[in-house]
């Protein structure tokens, strides 16, 4: 699946954040990216319509929560995107 720059950006954030269980390293599976804070990779109205993109694409999922509660991951197809990023 072809993604924009913006999109490969905010899946790498979300991939690479450091507060998923490892810590910002690089993920070998989904399990390792979890959810995330929100407000760590959606900063400003720009972030949010690339965020909007991956949901609508399929590719990433919020929980639904507003505010300090409010987390992000990726999809399974996100973590295929993200893996295709670094496995040519």
């Amino acid at each position: 699946m072809q993604v924009t720059i913006k999109q490969a950006n905010m899946i790498n954030a979300i991939a690479f954040s450091e507060y998923t269980p490892v810590n910002g390293a690089h993920p070998a599976n989904l399990s390792e990216i979890d959810w995330v804070w929100a407000d760590v990779v959606i900063e400003n109205q720009e972030d949010k319509g690339t965020f909007t993109s991956l949901v609508n694409a399929g590719l990433a999922q919020h929980n639904g929560q507003k505010g300090q509660d409010a987390m992000v991951t990726l999809t399974p197809n996100g973590f295929a995107v993200f893996e295709s990023f670094y496995n040519y």
